[in-house]
């Protein structure tokens, strides 16, 4: 029961987080870094004031890179 518990508290937090303006404005500061590079986004972490953005971004021929950039809110 407290194992079920600890798991409703943690989906409550992450989808608290997730509503949160702070991350509504790093999403969407992701989603336009992507655009302009060509690339797919596949995490985003707000870091104190600025938004780390993790992106895929295919390489001409060879394997797709994943870089991570950080701008700001």
């Amino acid at each position: 029961m407290k194992r079920l518990f600890t798991l409703f508290m943690q989906a409550a937090l992450i989808s608290l987080l997730m509503g949160s303006p702070a991350f509504a404005n790093c999403n969407s500061k992701a989603q336009s870094v992507a655009a302009q590079r060509g690339a797919k986004v596949l995490s985003v972490r707000t870091v104190g004031s600025r938004c780390q953005i993790r992106l895929l971004v295919s390489s001409g021929g060879g394997a797709p890179k994943r870089i991570t950039v950080t701008v700001p809110k």
